[in-house]
């Protein structure tokens, strides 16, 4: 995965996809601490509260380093790779 900076018109993000197997490289990416629950769900603290990602969902951070996941057709739908 070369590409982690996508952009949403006009706000760019940074995104990186959670496979169920880069917990290091997502908690390096987020910078916090990442729980996993038994369904291979990464448990997000957003600032709307807890949220869910399961694999393949996408984490997307914005320019204030707030954190939310988005499912792989909501994020192509938003965002394009720049």
């Amino acid at each position: 995965m070369a590409r982690v900076k996508y952009r949403r018109k006009p706000l760019t993000v940074t995104a990186k996809q959670w496979t169920g197997h880069n917990l290091p490289e997502i908690a390096a990416f987020i910078d916090d601490d990442v729980t996993v629950n038994r369904h291979s769900q990464i448990v997000l603290d957003t600032a709307f509260g807890e949220e869910l990602a399961s694999p393949y969902c996408w984490i997307v951070k914005n320019e204030m380093g707030h954190v939310t996941a988005l499912s792989p057709q909501a994020f192509s739908d938003t965002y394009e790779a720049i």
